[in-house]
């Protein structure tokens, strides 16, 4: 039996982790096509246009993916008891979504300019910071964004030989593994606060039940006796007083 309430609290945990990621996505896809559009228009002027059209292209084919799978679930994977499907295409889709993010940092990444260099590693940075917010309680959804996002730019730098190259590739390295134990730590706390909630509400419906038997029990006592507690009427005892002493003056006349 507490084999069977454990192993139904983890599906229910799996569950809303699931659900939680899905109904954040719509809001991260909004930032992510303007934060793409704006990248593109950095993009068209650093390297061959055309490779920067594909890029956007395939980012906001991408995102209407996403989006379109966030609306399935919302109509039939909500209701749906079986997450499976919907935490392995979610997950697939993010890490595509991660990979187009970081083949920025690979194929448009110009030594020659070093104002855009700092905006693609920005960029890049701050992509994987604003996931952390919306896919924390799904940490294999974040890890499978995060990494696309970032290794690539890390091994690129790392290959590339010059000491500024090198030491961006150690801030990076050291900011993906923060990024990930922190995440790792928030999906923990996620799965020990949707555990708390549903044991709160177990207790609530047990203190609810409790209340409701003491209740029909109660009535059912007044039900049995009748009368017990209904409240004396002062006056009518006063009236059968006066009419026992009249009586009793009546019977004492010869």
């Amino acid at each position: 039996m507490l084999r069977e309430k454990r192993e139904l609290m983890r599906r229910h945990i799996a569950r809303e982790r699931v659900a939680s990621v899905y109904r954040g996505t719509p809001r991260i896809l909004f930032v992510t096509v303007v934060a793409g559009v704006l990248m593109w228009t950095m993009l068209v002027r650093i390297g061959p246009s055309s490779w920067a059209h594909i890029w956007l292209t395939t980012l906001l084919g991408i995102s209407g993916a996403r989006f379109a799978l966030v609306k399935a679930w919302s109509n039939y994977g909500e209701r749906d008891e079986t997450h499976e499907r919907w935490r392995a295409a979610f997950i697939a889709l993010t890490f595509s979504a991660g990979l187009t993010w970081g083949s920025v940092g690979v194929f448009f990444y110009s030594d020659a300019s070093p104002a855009q260099q700092t905006v693609i590693a920005i960029t890049l940075i701050a992509t994987a910071s604003v996931a952390m917010y919306s896919l924390y309680p799904l940490f294999e959804a974040y890890a499978a964004m995060v990494t696309p996002v970032l290794l690539p730019f890390l091994v690129a730098r790392a290959t590339h030989g010059d000491t500024e190259d090198m030491f961006l590739a150690f801030a990076t390295l050291i900011f993906l593994v923060v990024a990930l134990t922190s995440t790792a730590r928030m999906s923990s706390r996620y799965g020990r606060w949707v555990a708390a909630s549903v044991q709160l509400k177990g207790l609530r419906l047990r203190d609810r039940r409790a209340a409701l038997v003491s209740a029909n029990a109660a009535e059912s006592g007044k039900e049995s006796v009748p009368g017990q507690h209904e409240p004396r009427d002062s006056h009518a005892d006063e009236r059968h007083c006066r009419r026992g002493r009249s009586d009793g003056a009546h019977a004492a006349e010869p």
